[in-house]
């Protein structure tokens, strides 16, 4: 038996906002396997994806919240600097300082391990070939050989998480720049102090942020938007 009475309609926002990310339950072995994502690749698996199947955007990378932070440090910056006479506040060390510290040491840290196991596997490899072939009776060594080796299959989903993450990190880089130079240039009534950011650096960081192609796919690691916003300020 059926009950009667109207049901709330509740829209594409009022689901977005009440739906948590699967990510934040992540555990370790989820996010190295993008195990998370699994009802998306089941829906696609059945059907053609649609707009609604997809996740909702993550927290951390919605770019309001991304362009306000960025817009308070260097608010935060520019007061500082005009305190401190001789000191000029950087676009770079701005953004700088809206990475975290432990997150950017777990991904330098993943990538120097996994760097030093492709470079230790061969050898590893043909260590294992010579015990097995010359010293057979050394099983206890042979065997924690070939446990080195299995790991290196876990240094390369490690890779490959760390690959996403400075990707990602360089989309959340370039999404609060776009939202600090859109404040500028579309809405110049909004708080945001910006005097001391030179005009030549100005139009060419814009035209490095519209370009949107050659700014996402050539960028590999989060921190090269840093390495080209402080190559652009010292022309």
């Amino acid at each position: 038996m059926t009950t009667k009475g109207y049901r709330k309609i509740t829209g594409a926002e009022d689901e977005e906002e009440n739906t948590s990310h699967p990510l934040n339950t992540a555990n370790c072995f989820s996010m190295l396997t993008f195990w998370w994502m699994n009802s998306v690749f089941r829906t696609g698996s059945e059907r053609p994806l649609e707009k609604s199947d997809f996740l909702p955007i993550h927290e951390k990378d919605r770019t309001r919240d991304l362009t306000e932070h960025l817009q308070t440090q260097w608010n935060n910056d520019v007061d500082r600097s005009n305190k401190e006479l001789g000191t000029k506040p950087r676009l770079w060390k701005t953004l700088l300082s809206t990475i975290s510290l432990k997150e950017m040491s777990f991904l330098w840290s993943i990538l120097t391990i996994d760097s030093a196991g492709r470079v230790f596997q061969p050898l590893l490899l043909g260590y294992l070939i010579h015990v097995l072939t010359f010293e057979p009776e050394k099983r206890l060594l042979a065997c924690s050989m070939s446990l080195l080796l299995a790991l290196s299959g876990l240094l390369t989903s490690c890779s490959h998480y760390v690959s996403y993450q400075c990707e990602l990190l360089g989309m959340r880089l370039s999404s609060a720049i776009k939202g600090i130079i859109y404040l500028k240039n579309g809405h110049p009534s909004l708080s945001l102090d910006l005097s001391q950011w030179d005009k030549g650096v100005d139009a060419l960081l814009l035209f490095l942020v519209v370009k949107q192609g050659a700014f996402s796919n050539h960028l590999t690691e989060g921190m090269d938007v840093i390495y080209a916003i402080q190559a652009i300020e010292k022309l």
